[in-house]
């Protein structure tokens, strides 16, 4: 029975050792960990221009078909050709999302399949959007869709200041 015992805390000793070590470990993690700042950052004068761009957001899930490829591949490419001075100032930005990932953005714009978004966001925050669902009607026809997808960004790019969609908070 004795021999038992021993060889128990045998065992044991040196997985308690290890538990207690790596609890310290994180406890000292905690407190050395950086705090967030609680100071106030200055607010921007009015006399500032409002920092506005068009954000085009296409969204995949994980396993992505032919056709998905074949729109943001046409998205890009529209982009590319007709925007491109937009982008380099920063007017218009390009993302790719997947939404299998970030749920809370797929919620938010309603979206369960390969989808492009165009959303109008003012000094970061999203202020207006619009959920291209048509680009599935054009898939198989790139001349369409290419056509389907300028047509709404010269909208958009167009527009700004009109709300397309209010973003619901």
């Amino acid at each position: 029975m004795c021999k038992s015992k021993e060889s128990v805390r045998r065992i044991v000793a040196p997985i308690l050792n290890v538990f207690v070590l790596i609890s310290i470990g994180f406890a000292f993690g905690r407190l050395t960990r950086p705090q967030p700042s609680t100071e106030k950052l200055p607010q921007k004068e009015s006399t500032e221009e409002i920092k506005e761009s068009i954000v085009v957001t296409y969204l995949h899930g994980t396993m992505r078909c032919v056709s998905c490829n074949t729109i943001e591949q046409t998205l890009r490419t529209v982009l590319d050709e007709f925007y491109s001075e937009q982008m380099q100032a920063k007017e218009l930005v390009f993302r790719e999302v997947n939404f299998d990932r970030d749920e809370m953005l797929a919620k938010r714009w309603d979206i369960n399949s390969s989808m492009a978004v165009i959303s109008r966001e003012r000094e970061g925050q999203e202020q207006e959007f619009v959920v291209l669902h048509d680009v599935w009607t054009y898939v198989g026809d790139n001349e369409a869709l290419s056509s389907y997808l300028k047509e709404q960004l010269d909208q958009q790019m167009q527009e700004k200041g009109q709300l397309i969609e209010e973003v619901q908070p």
